[in-house]
């Protein structure tokens, strides 16, 4: 699951990591991932800041490592009030301005994404998520490898 980290968390751990021995494409790569506003102006874009991810980020994170089922209030673009949905949290991403929670919505009975900013309370069940068929909204990402260098 993603750490989320302060501020003074943030700059502590970049400056414990400029005294580490790293390669200089590293170093750089880990730099930008904790000083966002400096590379990007978007700090919240990395951090998992409120902004992007919403005030139930961490208990949704921990239903989905668990394979817990979730009730949630959540209100649609338009909805004056929330209402209630009970779900099977799959996979959380980011696309644009916005992150989504992929899951399966059990009164529906299929797969659903959910704004995580316009999630209003989340409350763990007892339950376990049972398997459904799910997709990403679109392919993920490939990462480069890197070389290893004489």
């Amino acid at each position: 699951a993603p750490l989320r980290l302060t501020e003074p968390e943030a700059n502590a751990l970049s400056r414990a990591l400029k005294r580490c021995k790293l390669d200089g494409d590293v170093r750089a790569r880990i730099s930008r991932a904790l000083d966002p506003v400096q590379t990007s102006g978007h700090a919240d874009r990395l951090l998992a800041g409120d902004a992007l991810f919403g005030g139930f980020f961490p208990i949704i994170a921990e239903a989905i490592s668990i394979g817990a089922r979730m009730r949630m209030r959540y209100r649609t673009a338009g909805q004056s009030s929330p209402s209630e949905r009970t779900i099977d949290p799959g996979f959380i991403e980011v696309s644009g301005d916005a992150a989504y929670l992929a899951a399966w919505d059990v009164e529906k009975d299929e797969q659903r994404s959910y704004r995580l900013d316009r999630i209003d309370d989340v409350v763990l069940t007892d339950d376990s998520v049972i398997d459904h068929p799910s997709r990403a909204a679109r392919p993920p990402k490939a990462y480069a490898t890197m070389e290893t260098r004489p």
